[in-house]
């Protein structure tokens, strides 16, 4: 039995999906299968919308909503201070973030003035304090540019260097295809960027830049340098759960 839609108040799989249970997709599915419930009567239409009162059940479990929260990506560019405040002088966040985006995002973690790549920023307090957790999971790629060229047995040296328990767990070394030898990826768990570089100063790597090009499953796809991007449900979804 469905209830009459209502004019205002969120769309039933628009509910689902910012509980961060699926995506609106799979809401949509879940709620045709009729296995969502409003009150006590079970809909199958996915566009029915809900009132500030109304309890939604999936599987007869209680769906608590949640705030709805901003996540960005954003390709950083180089000589640019991961705040969020404007800061007279010197390119920030801030300023590629414009006026657009009324939410007080944060990022999840920083890179350094010289360093470019993927920002995740949010206002998510729950999902920032996930991220700098020191046990957390996530991973991710730096593409590194070196003063000079690395020879294979140097890159199979810094390998060895990770190996210690007391060193960052790093996923691999290896030579960016088509590049110079000068230019290395690594994969490592999101946090370890400065006990990493700490590694490379030891091995006598000089570091010029990093390009951090994935991040907890987020790549630069279609994302120009300088610009930012929403992240998708299935995205957000993906974050919360998974990583």
């Amino acid at each position: 039995m469905n209830p009459k839609p209502i004019d205002d108040g969120i769309r039933l799989n628009k509910y689902l999906a910012s509980s961060g249970i699926c995506t609106r997709r799979e809401a949509s599915t879940k709620i045709k299968a009729g296995q969502v419930k409003v009150n006590d009567l079970i809909v199958t239409f996915p566009g029915h919308r809900i009132k500030e009162n109304d309890q939604v059940f999936l599987n007869n479990k209680l769906v608590i909503p949640v705030s709805t929260y901003t996540y960005l990506l954003l390709n950083k560019p180089k000589n640019t201070v991961c705040v969020t405040e404007e800061i007279t002088g010197t390119k920030t966040i801030s300023n590629i973030l414009g006026n657009k985006i009324k939410a007080k995002v944060e990022p999840v973690d920083v890179l350094q003035r010289n360093d470019m790549g993927l920002l995740l920023l949010t206002d998510d307090q729950d999902l920032i304090s996930k991220f700098q957790k020191t046990n957390h999971k996530g991973r991710m790629i730096l593409h590194v540019f070196l003063q000079d060229e690395i020879s294979e047995k140097e890159i199979s040296k810094l390998h060895h260097a990770f190996d210690s328990e007391k060193s960052p767990d790093v996923g691999f070394v290896r030579y960016v295809k088509g590049k110079n030898k000068d230019e290395i990826d690594i994969e490592i768990r999101i946090g370890d960027i400065k006990k990493t570089i700490e590694i490379f100063d030891q091995q006598s790597l000089k570091i010029i830049k990093m390009d951090r090009i994935y991040f907890a499953g987020l790549t630069k796809k279609d994302l120009p340098r300088d610009r930012y991007r929403n992240l998708t449900e299935k995205e957000v979804v993906l974050l919360k759960h998974f990583t």
